[in-house]
């Protein structure tokens, strides 16, 4: 069903891109060889699907901030419960990512220095540990600076 939605959603944006490719090469060749009320027809059908084209590249960047956000939260989420650790299958779990990309999305928070990644001593799974996400007992028995002895 994923791979069904991407297919369909690439169409709906390459589709409009395709047209304002086509809408501007006809208005050259029309520009340049003949003279009439073509010439303003093409030049308004390119600018109505570049438009067109302009706005379905702006909802698709919108979606996907979207999209970013809602798993930002889930990953904060599912660290909040479990101390600030959470794994790629977690995360692939809780939201539509499938495997790879939840591990690909966690990776990519640990290189931006946003998480810690530590390794199970059993087949080496990699947790990734969010610092900012603490449950309420820790919250609960934390203390002052002063008090914390080095």
């Amino acid at each position: 069903m994923e791979k069904v939605k991407k297919i369909f959603l690439s169409v709906i944006y390459i589709v409009p891109f395709s047209l304002t490719v086509l809408a501007v090469i006809m208005m050259v060749i029309l520009f340049f060889h003949s003279e009439g009320p073509h010439v303003s027809g093409v030049i308004t059908f390119a600018i109505i699907t570049l438009l067109f084209g302009c706005i379905s590249l702006k909802i698709k960047r919108k979606k996907s901030t979207l999209k970013n956000k809602e798993i930002e939260n889930t990953i904060l989420n599912i660290a909040t419960e479990h101390n600030g650790l959470i794994t790629a299958s977690e995360l692939a779990i809780n939201t539509s990512l499938e495997l790879k990309a939840a591990s690909t999305y966690l990776e990519s928070c640990y290189v931006k220095g946003i998480c810690d990644k530590k390794f199970t001593e059993k087949n080496l799974i990699e947790v990734y540990f969010f610092k900012t996400s603490i449950s309420s007992e820790t919250k609960r028995t934390a203390k002052l600076i002063s008090e914390i002895k080095i």
